[in-house]
């Protein structure tokens, strides 16, 4: 029998190697996976890509000694899949291979899994030990379980603000530049976030100012799909195809379909709800919101956020301008540290009393 503090260690690894496919696998959940033998890892492999091998899958075809399957012993990071989807499921092919027994770290929230590949494993003999390391795997697939569960899109809410708490200076056109705030450090974390979302958001205002590019420039990974909140459609269509990454535009009039923009028709603009069941509709299962101050707030005093993110430059003072949003009352600070000069604050909603909505 292997000892509990051999399976959280074999799990451990299996997280470890689930968190490479960041950025890489969305709308699929990040899994890793070890096969171990004798109390050493024989295979590793964990899910790469979007529509690409799963883990098990690559772990089982990257093992030089197959023959030793019947006798080893395969954790993997989340309950392997039990349906036809882009691949066939890994449940199968565990059982195909010999491999008796399977430690799993979480059920799978898919309605299409949820259980079925552990009860499809038992079936057919496999011994499943299940919640190995389970909290540890909600947390890397924190996305995933809240998109599955919520249907619609994680929140991510960002801003850099001034020592004396501004995001920017008073600007009306594009042609003034913006308040440089954050340290070039920071920078690098604020896109090492964007890699990891699907969606990237703002408002019409900041986007006609700031021109951004609201892609991935410091940081690996590839360029989040552009959301930009345009209700009257001013936005001249020149500045949004300059980009090389797909846009989304939310507005109040019409719905239309290019390969790389596209319109889509927002009823109710009185809570960010419908526009996150929208995009979520179009793939996107994360976002990030970036700006403005307007649009922030839309999303924080609705209560429609996941995880905030302020930074707070100890050196930069703009005396005037746009104020910063104001954290949510609802919001905990989760933690604290220097980046460069600036202060990096994370925080999450408070949690609501059982039987709330969500």
């Amino acid at each position: 029998m292997i000892p509990e503090e051999a399976h959280s260690r074999f799990m451990q690894r299996s997280l470890e190697l689930a968190a490479l496919g960041r950025g890489l696998v969305s709308p699929n959940p990040l899994v890793g996976c070890v096969i171990v033998h004798s109390g050493k890892i024989i295979a590793e492999g964990y899910h790469r890509k979007y529509g690409g091998p799963h883990a098990e899958v690559n772990a089982i075809q990257s093992c030089s000694s197959p023959e030793l399957f019947s006798e080893s012993t395969l954790y993997v990071s989340l309950e392997p899949c039990s349906h036809h989807g882009k691949t066939p499921p890994c449940a199968n092919l565990i059982v195909e291979k010999g491999i008796k027994t399977v430690v799993v770290a979480m059920q799978d929230p898919n309605p299409l899994v949820s259980g079925r590949g552990i009860q499809l494993l038992r079936e057919a003999g496999v011994s499943v030990h299940l919640g190995v390391l389970e909290k540890e795997s909600r947390e890397l697939n924190k996305v995933f379980i809240w998109a599955q569960e919520n249907q619609r899109p994680y929140v991510y809410i960002k801003w850099a603000e001034s020592k004396d708490g501004f995001v920017d200076l008073h600007r009306t056109s594009s042609e003034k530049k913006a308040a440089k705030i954050s340290d070039n450090k920071t920078n690098v974390l604020s896109h090492e976030l964007r890699a990891q979302v699907d969606g990237i958001l703002v408002g019409r205002r900041t986007f006609e100012l700031d021109r951004p590019s609201l892609n991935v420039r410091l940081s690996a990974g590839k360029n989040p799909t552009r959301i930009i909140l345009d209700p009257s459609l001013s936005i001249s269509e020149q500045y949004i195809h300059s980009y090389d990454s797909k846009a989304l535009i939310i507005n109040n009039f019409k719905k239309s379909e290019t390969p790389d923009v596209s319109q889509l028709k927002l009823e109710n603009w009185n809570n960010p709800h419908e526009l996150l069941g929208l995009i979520f509709k179009r793939g996107i299962h994360s976002v990030l919101v970036e700006g403005g101050t307007q649009t922030i707030n839309w999303f924080l005093q609705t209560e429609n956020w996941n995880e905030l993110r302020r930074i707070q430059s100890s050196e930069v003072v703009l005396n005037d301008g746009v104020a910063a949003p104001e954290i949510a009352s609802n919001a905990i600070l989760k933690s604290s540290f220097k980046s460069g000069s600036d202060l990096v604050e994370d925080y999450l909603p408070r949690p609501k009393p059982l039987g709330s909505p969500n």
